[in-house]
């Protein structure tokens, strides 16, 4: 799986590409952990890296969730391959069918978005170069 990699070389910085499909449908980020504006920081970390996302939302997990996992919409072309590519991003979480009514506020996908991350305790307030 290709995961963003900043290193350090002669004191210049570069990061990696990810490589794979990550526009074909938009990302929803939903929170399912137990600390607030937590799935803010993601999609804006998963925005530079090149996933097209939509405004991050609240979950309605209960309990909340210790380990994200990535849902996508089948009716969606592209939306497996998106939710794959955002999986190996974020060090291999399991991406698989979702079916409604989602663990979100609206508890149906959102406007151009096929694929939800559920961001769990494992993830959350972490920045992708620590995942």
């Amino acid at each position: 799986s290709d995961v963003p990699v900043t290193t350090e070389c002669g004191g210049s910085t570069t990061t990696s590409i990810v490589v794979g499909d990550l526009t074909s449908t938009k990302v929803q980020v939903a929170n399912c952990s137990a600390q607030n504006g937590v799935a803010r920081m993601m999609s804006s970390a998963l925005a530079d890296v090149g996933f097209a996302l939509v405004e991050a939302t609240n979950g309605t997990c209960d309990p909340t969730l210790d380990s994200s996992y990535v849902i996508y919409d089948e009716g969606v072309p592209g939306a497996a391959d998106v939710a794959h590519t955002l999986g190996g991003t974020l060090g291999g979480l399991a991406a698989e069918p979702g079916t409604l009514p989602l663990n979100t506020e609206s508890a149906t996908w959102a406007e151009g978005s096929g694929v939800v991350l559920y961001l769990g305790n494992d993830l959350a307030g972490k920045v992708l170069s620590e995942i």
